[in-house]
């Protein structure tokens, strides 16, 4: 990716969407360097419902190595579990921040 800021326009956290027919586990890996210095988030999407939102903020994700720097991202990974006969549907994964206060 370059080295993007995912930071930008106040971003804090990844917003997906999504549904599923069984739960199913999904890991966000964010790389700034190294391929064994990473940062690691994960959720759960519920299986059996329609379109859900899910969030999770760049605060709680974990370091592995050295971590990253989510104003520097050279790299991003999308880990799912996938079972036996997993219907899933992703509509779409973005960084998203809290709405400013109008003046």
């Amino acid at each position: 990716l370059g080295g993007i800021d995912l930071t930008g326009n106040i971003a804090n956290q990844f917003y997906a969407r999504g549904s599923a027919d069984f739960d199913f586990d999904t890991e966000i890996r964010v790389y700034s360097g190294s391929a064994s210095d990473y940062c690691t988030g994960t959720f759960t999407v519920p299986g059996g419902t329609e379109d859900a939102d899910f969030f999770i903020l760049f605060s709680e994700f974990s370091d592995v190595g050295s971590g990253c720097d989510f104003t520097n991202v050279g790299a991003i990974q999308l880990l799912i579990d996938i079972r036996a006969n997993l219907d899933l549907n992703i509509d779409f994964l973005r960084t998203f921040g809290p709405v400013p206060a109008s003046p």
